[in-house]
């Protein structure tokens, strides 16, 4: 009977491991890595749209963003703002990662813009899937400058420059309607 009442006991010191782990550095660069492949694949899709299989290839552009959306989200219930800020040089291997994630992420939306006139039948949907991309990568950033105070305006310049590039892509596509 006693083994019973100490399960609640490990039950806390499970998710208080998991807890600790969640906060390391190393697991918001591993994140941040993952939503960059993702953006990257999708980046590969979006490259090689012609007007011969944009109606194969453009459903596919939808459900990439969809899916680099649950992953930010995802991310973001990882980092518990209780956390304590890392020290700069772990700050600086997250600002790293954020910096790969920005730029595939400007690559995949210079290739989306560049694209607009093929997926032009798509483009309500895209415009719409893009600003909620931006709202996504916006908690995340900011969640993850919490983190990391002495990076913090390096990581607000990041955030800037895909703000830039995301406005610019859904500017393009006309809109959320």
């Amino acid at each position: 009977m006693k083994f019973f009442s100490l399960i609640p006991a490990i039950g806390l010191a499970v998710l208080g491991a998991v807890s600790v782990v969640a906060q390391q550095p190393s697991v918001v660069i591993d994140e941040l890595r993952a939503v960059t492949v993702e953006a990257a694949n999708l980046r590969d899709v979006v490259g090689n749209i012609t007007l011969v299989n944009v109606i194969f290839l453009a459903p596919q552009v939808l459900s990439g963003i969809r899916t680099i959306v649950d992953t930010l989200e995802d991310d973001l219930t990882t980092i518990d703002p209780s956390t304590p800020p890392y020290d700069d040089d772990a700050a600086a291997d997250v600002v790293d990662a954020l910096t790969q994630f920005v730029e595939v992420q400007q690559e995949l939306l210079n290739n989306i813009t560049g694209k607009r006139g093929i997926l032009g039948i798509f483009a309500p949907g895209i415009a719409c899937s893009l600003l909620v991309l931006e709202s996504a990568a916006d908690a995340l950033i900011f969640a993850i400058i919490g983190l990391i105070p002495t990076q913090q305006d390096q990581a607000l310049n990041l955030k800037a420059f895909l703000d830039q590039t995301l406005d610019n892509a859904i500017h393009v596509y006309g809109g959320c309607p």
